[in-house]
């Protein structure tokens, strides 16, 4: 919110949330039933509230785009029982512990990105209770432990040996899984279950620290492994070799790209940096993938063209018909005399239009037949014909015939009819 909302009254502040989601998701929610759960009771008086007396200010303003949802019930709840808002509101992104802080042993293992909806019991019933253990409940509310919760991590890889590899380890893995922590990655685990690295961790596990010739690739590659990581020697460097489960490319792109030290780079850069390191099989395709779903980067990328002029707005006209625009609809159904497409002329001035049955064959020589037939003979010759690049409005014909008739052809832009509306 911002520091002016942040200073409204807590029915201002429970009004505001209600509208803020209604507005966001109105394209949804104009025509279909919609129940909003609050736990601020006099949220449900709205309707009472707006035809007791008149109101004015923003209550008025939100009340009227209140309005456009004919079928909103507003239902109290309490917040002791709103664990689905509260689960929301504490978003563990948003605790003031280090992100990626492993659970401790005591806590319930959580996983899934509801875990913190499980954190207490769901009550669907939304019926008030007693004004008796209302001010208990309240109190039990505003006391409860605000543990830090931890972010919900990826699980670690298992070590079930008739346990599958995963069927997708493209840069369409990645995107939904969350960084997880350096402690919870089982390399060695991984290497042993990867597809591409299984044989020359087998081989490189047997002599710990010595390198291995491995054929990888349709190459001849030195492998070595050294707890825990297995390394690949290439172009005379050693570079840490990364299973390809999402987990783990995933862990290195966020500290290589979206970390605050890493700068959101480009795909360029970051696909360097990375290379100095690591490497796994089709690492540049999965880099420039993750770097390109990236909302930050997208967010604040400059523009690669020059920015648009001004609007070349069209003359007004002091009479009818002194400025007409033209154009052709074509690939039309035939009728049964053939015309296939229609010849629009329309009056810049008062909207008056002319639909002419045309065919897509139709010459300059034709047009002009048109024109003198349904445009001049009606209205008289016009000050300036409108129209844009079609070879016919552009032949020598049709410019010798304004010629003569001292009429001005206004071309607009090709493939941009803003200016021919």
């Amino acid at each position: 919110m911002t520091p002016v909302q942040q200073k409204y009254s807590i029915y201002d502040q429970k009004l505001l949330a209600l509208v803020t989601a209604l507005d966001k998701w109105s394209h949804l929610l104009r025509v279909a039933k919609v129940t909003a759960f609050a736990d601020h009771q006099a949220l449900t008086h709205l309707r009472k509230l707006q035809t007791s007396r008149p109101l004015r200010g923003r209550t008025s303003r939100w009340l009227d785009f209140l309005a456009e949802f004919p079928d909103l019930t507003i239902t109290y709840l309490q917040g002791a029982r709103n664990t689905v808002a509260d689960a929301l509101s504490r978003l563990p992104c948003h605790s003031s512990s280090h992100p990626f802080s492993p659970p401790s042993p005591s806590s319930p293992p959580l996983s899934g990105s509801l875990a913190p909806l499980m954190l207490s019991p769901a009550h669907p019933d939304p019926a008030p209770h007693p004004r008796g253990k209302q001010a208990n409940s309240r109190r039990s509310a505003s006391t409860r432990r605000r543990l830090p919760r931890p972010r919900p991590q990826s699980p670690p890889v298992s070590l079930k040996a008739n346990e599958s590899p995963p069927d997708g380890t493209g840069p369409s893995a990645i995107f939904p899984v969350q960084p997880a922590d350096s402690a919870t990655l089982d390399w060695p685990a991984a290497y042993a279950k990867c597809p591409a690295f299984r044989v020359p961790y087998s081989m490189a596990v047997k002599a710990v620290g010595a390198p291995v010739q491995v054929e990888f690739r349709s190459r001849l590659l030195a492998f070595r492994f050294v707890t825990p990581f297995l390394s690949v020697c290439i172009h005379g460097l050693w570079r840490i070799c990364v299973p390809q489960f999402p987990e783990f490319p995933t862990h290195i792109l966020y500290n290589h790209h979206d970390h605050v030290t890493a700068g959101n780079r480009g795909q360029k850069k970051t696909f360097l940096s990375l290379s100095k390191l690591y490497y796994w099989p089709g690492m540049r395709t999965y880099t420039n993938a993750y770097v390109e779903s990236c909302t930050q980067c997208g967010a604040s990328k400059s523009l690669n063209r020059k920015p648009p002029g001004l609007l070349q707005q069209l003359i007004i006209p002091s009479r009818r018909w002194s400025h007409v625009s033209l154009d052709f609809i074509t690939d039309l159904p035939l009728t049964k005399a053939g015309h296939g497409s229609i010849l629009v002329l329309v009056d810049s001035l008062s909207k008056m239009a002319h639909f002419v049955p045309a065919k897509k064959t139709f010459t300059a020589a034709d047009t002009v037949d048109v024109l003198a037939d349904r445009l001049i003979r009606y209205h008289g010759l016009p000050d300036a014909l409108i129209s844009d690049h079609d070879p016919r409005f552009q032949s020598y014909l049709c410019q010798q015939l304004c010629s003569c008739a001292q009429l001005l052809v206004n071309g607009s832009v090709g493939g941009v009819r803003a200016k021919n509306d």
